[in-house]
């Protein structure tokens, strides 16, 4: 951001190089914005006790779905829901924020033609258990208990658009942690996670 400022300040610059130059800031300042609230939201929810509210997962997912279809552009992914309870008890917000995380690196992992990406809500022995389920590339079974970890990133040649900024699966876990409730990951190379 500095370079760049400094650069148009003291260069000659025609009204598009002023443009590219000015965006080019607005979206690193969007970039570093993003890492500090994750970075806020990671250190609150450690000392965060969710508040414990009914939430109807059919509402929550057709919602989660509207924002992943508005992601897809010109993808051929196929989103689908199998709601096969009514209620859970914790935070919505924070509960749609898991979701919504988790369903963006499904996109990301994605083939653009033929890929599905599954949210189930279920409940096994007295436990509600929501899933989202892609048929991507996978996680490395190495990397599978460090994907958690906040900044790890499983291909570091990434650029930050296509990878993000290794928080998203940090805050799940905190997400989760906060819950008192456990987050699984199983996933197989070539063949997609849960």
């Amino acid at each position: 951001i500095y370079g760049y400022a400094e650069y148009m300040q003291r260069a000659h610059l025609n009204e598009e190089e002023i443009i590219e130059s000015a965006q080019f800031i607005i979206n690193e300042a969007g970039y570093m914005r993003k890492i500090s609230d994750s970075l806020l939201e990671l250190a609150t929810l450690r000392q965060y006790t969710p508040r414990q509210e009914e939430i109807k997962l059919d509402i929550l997912f057709a919602d989660i779905v509207k924002n992943l279809r508005g992601l897809l552009s010109n993808k051929q992914i196929e989103i689908i829901c199998n709601c096969k309870t009514d209620n859970l008890f914790g935070q919505e917000d924070l509960i749609r924020s898991l979701l919504l995380n988790l369903g963006f690196n499904a996109i990301k992992a994605c083939p653009e033609s033929g890929g599905i990406i599954i949210l189930e809500a279920k409940e096994e022995k007295g436990h509600i258990i929501l899933s989202v389920l892609d048929n991507g590339c996978g996680i490395p079974q190495e990397s599978i208990l460090k994907v958690v970890e906040p900044f790890y990133r499983i291909d570091k040649a990434r650029t930050r658009e296509l990878g993000g900024i290794g928080l998203g699966l940090a805050l799940c876990q905190q997400i989760t942690s906060a819950h008192k409730a456990q987050m699984n990951i199983e996933s197989e190379l070539g063949k997609g996670t849960k």
